[in-house]
């Protein structure tokens, strides 16, 4: 999990050697890729602790919170045209490995699939306190 610390906008003077170090970049490469229009931005980032994700995928989901996925997944399909979501997740169910999305999609018929915008549309809000 990463922490946002601070974001300020910079010069190219700012730049210290140690910065260009931590880029990965030569100097020319960093220069030539903040060279154009645009701000230059800093961004400070930390490391927070660890994916909340993976300890989720390290265990099996209970009775009810397996009823609520379902639940959600339903109300989302019914939201849509086609119920592209549910599709979605039993052809990645199916295939029993890491399915990239564009790869499952081309799997759909491309009419059956809504717009990002119209997919966004039907998508529920959602809160860090569920």
């Amino acid at each position: 999990m990463l922490c946002l610390d601070r974001v300020t906008v910079g010069d190219e003077g700012d730049i210290t050697t140690e910065d260009v170090r931590r880029t990965g970049m030569s100097p020319d490469e960093l220069r030539a890729s903040i060279a154009g229009e645009g701000t230059l931005l800093r961004i400070e980032l930390r490391l927070a602790g660890d994916d909340p994700r993976i300890a989720l995928r390290e265990r099996l989901p209970e009775h009810a919170e397996l009823e609520a996925i379902v639940a959600r997944l339903a109300r989302i399909d019914a939201a849509c045209p086609t119920p592209w979501p549910t599709r979605y997740l039993q052809l990645n169910a199916s295939r029993r490995e890491a399915v990239r999305y564009s790869s499952a999609l081309s799997a759909i018929r491309a009419e059956e699939v809504p717009s990002s915008a119209d997919a966004t549309n039907h998508m529920e809000p959602t809160s860090p306190f569920q």
